[in-house]
Order: structure tokens, then sequence, then C-alpha cells
């Protein structure tokens, strides 16, 4: 454009920065220029306690029917200590989801918090009726963000590669599997916490198989030792909520800064106020010729998780919320549409 102008003999001060100005108000433009992704400064999930925050979700469906009936298995995580419960299930719909929360939730307790995906198995009116009546906080991740619930995400891939493995990735009884590898997950010690999952929610150390023990001869001298008086198990307990617990999250935060200030560092982190103009991604392109942008859109505010609700031109609410990886930023000035030749089409009122 500016050497266009030039070769015309136009020219002014500040030639090339208005002629920026231009482009970045072009919609056709926008739709098609790629940007590189921004972020928001990484965000990690903790708990103070056991029992206090899940994060669930589903893996399948599975290669084939198990010779039980099951295509799925659901994943519990509790987001303290790392403990997880695997269920296998025959499907996801809303109340087989909401039996398995029920019986595991009669085990373990209800959590004052619950984080899942959005599928419907998870948000519909029975999990809320669940939510309410025994008052724990359901939380929906945005939407097309797969990321905001990465716990149990990573945690379903782990399964996942445990049951190839297991199976030899042919196998129909691969829901038998489920329950070692539950019990070895949690008996593994985490990184972040230096301690397995299972002595965290338990206060206690897993006992091994008889075949495993390397105090074989001790074992006689173990199962004749007294039991717990109730009050050496409530000091157990003060000595976990009071010292093992408070070591815990000092550890958990600690490791949480150096993994936020990584990510920081080699992210462009960028956040859009009120009112500004941006153009949403589109996930998948029709064709290497279509745009890879929509829009564009006002931003209205930032929720919770920090996604963006926007309105369109008409001033219309969209359905969903979109994360700073979706959007691209674009001039608050107005937006200027051209015609097939590139010129300005100018639009006129007539007043009355």
């Amino acid at each position: 454009m500016v050497k266009r102008l030039h070769n015309e003999g136009i020219h002014w001060p500040n030639l090339i920065g208005d002629c920026v100005k231009f482009i970045k108000q072009c919609k056709e433009c926008m739709r098609h220029n790629i940007e590189k992704r921004g972020y928001h400064p990484l965000r990690s999930i903790y708990s103070y306690y056991p029992g206090d925050h899940y994060a669930i979700d589903l893996g399948g469906p599975m290669h084939t029917t198990s010779i039980y009936g099951n295509n799925y298995f659901m994943v519990i995580i509790d987001v303290c200590t790392r403990f997880s419960i695997l269920r296998a299930l025959p499907d996801k719909r809303a109340d087989t989801i909401l039996r398995a929360l029920i019986d595991i939730f009669s085990i373990m307790g209800f959590p004052t918090k619950l984080q899942s995906d959005n599928g419907t198995e998870f948000k519909n009116s029975l999990s809320k009726d669940l939510a309410d009546s025994m008052g724990y906080d359901h939380r929906f991740i945005t939407p097309l963000h797969p990321s905001a619930n990465g716990l149990s995400e990573r945690t379903v891939q782990t399964v996942k590669k445990l049951l190839a493995k297991a199976t030899n990735g042919v196998g129909n009884d691969w829901d038998i599997y489920l329950p070692s590898i539950q019990l070895a997950m949690n008996n593994r010690i985490s990184k972040r916490l230096n301690s397995t999952p299972f002595s965290l929610m338990f206060a206690r150390k897993m006992n091994e198989p008889y075949g495993f023990r390397s105090d074989k001869h001790q074992l006689n001298e173990v199962n004749d030792k007294p039991p717990m008086s109730h009050e050496e198990l409530m000091k157990r307990i003060d000595y976990m909520t009071d010292i093992v617990f408070p070591a815990i999250t000092a550890k958990t935060k600690a490791q949480i800064e150096l993994e936020q200030a990584k990510f920081n560092n080699s992210h462009r982190l960028v956040d859009y106020a009120p009112n500004s103009h941006v153009m949403v991604r589109i996930p998948t392109k029709s064709g290497q010729l279509a745009p890879a942008y929509e829009g564009p859109y006002t931003v209205v505010r930032k929720n919770q998780g920090n996604a963006y609700i926007l309105r369109d031109e008409t001033g219309v609410l969209m359905p969903r919320a979109y994360t700073t990886t979706e959007l691209k930023l674009i001039s608050n000035e107005e937006v200027i549409e051209l015609d097939d030749e590139g010129n300005e089409i100018k639009s006129f009122e007539i007043e009355a």
C-alpha cells in the first residue's frame, strides 16, 4: 500500500503508520492474518486439604466393549493429594455418572468443589440437584479449553497408557485391570508432593503385598503391635492437619511458582480490557483459503475462569466464553469494510 501511494506521488507525514492503522481496521485482513497466540499468566489449581476439591473426567469409548459390558472409565482425582479413583462404566449417561459419584462420595465424603468439563454427562439437572442438595460447588471449565482441567486430562492419558501395556492393546477385559492400575498410581511417589497420594490421603503407608516385603521376618512383630488408642489416632490427625498438610501446601506453592515462572517467560501474555475489539479463531478451517478468524466482537468482561464474554456487532452476547488463545486483539477504532477492489465502503446516515 505504501509503495503504491509513493508511486502515485502521494506523500504525507507518518504515511507508514497511517497505512498500518488502516490495515489493522480492515475486516477481511483481520479474518486472514495469523497472529501468535496470546496467553494469560499460568494459574494452577491446588487445595489445602484432602477431600476438599475433586477433578473428574471420562476416558473412552474404549477400543472394545469389555466382557462386563463397560465402554468408559471415570477418573476422580483429589487435587490436594493427587489420590485417584477409577471406575469402569457401561455408558456416559447422566444417571450412570451420578450413581458412580454417589457411590464414591459415600465412601470418601462429599467435596466442597467438584471440577469437570461441560459434557452433558456432567452438566445436567441431576448433577445440579446433587450439588445443590449436598452443598458443593460444581465448577465447569471453559468450553473447547481442555487444559483448564489438565489434572484429570493427564490422568486419563496415564490410565490409557497403562491399560494399553496391561492388555497389549487388544484385550476385551481391560476393565479388570483398573483396580491394580489405581493401586499403582496411588502408591507412586509424586514429584510435586514428594510423597505417595495414598499416604497423604490416609495418613499412613500402604501395606505392601506379602511377597514384596523386605522384612518378612518382622511380619509377626508388626501384627503383634497393640492397636492405636483413640488419643493416638487424634494426635495423628492433628499432626497431619497442623504439620504435614501445611508443609505439603508450602512445597506445592513453591513448585507452582517455578512452573508459572517458566510458563510466563516462554509465552506471550495478553489481557483484553472491556470494550476492546477482538477476532475469534475458527477451530477448523473449511479450506486453505478460508479465513482463520471470524468477527469482530467486543469484549464485555472476563469471567471467573479467566475466559472472555463477547458480544457481536449487533450487540448480542455470544453463547459461550472464549479463552485468550482463541482471540486476537484488533484496533479499538471503527472497523473498516473494503469492497472487492480494496476500496473503503462508505456508509451514510440519512437524517429525517
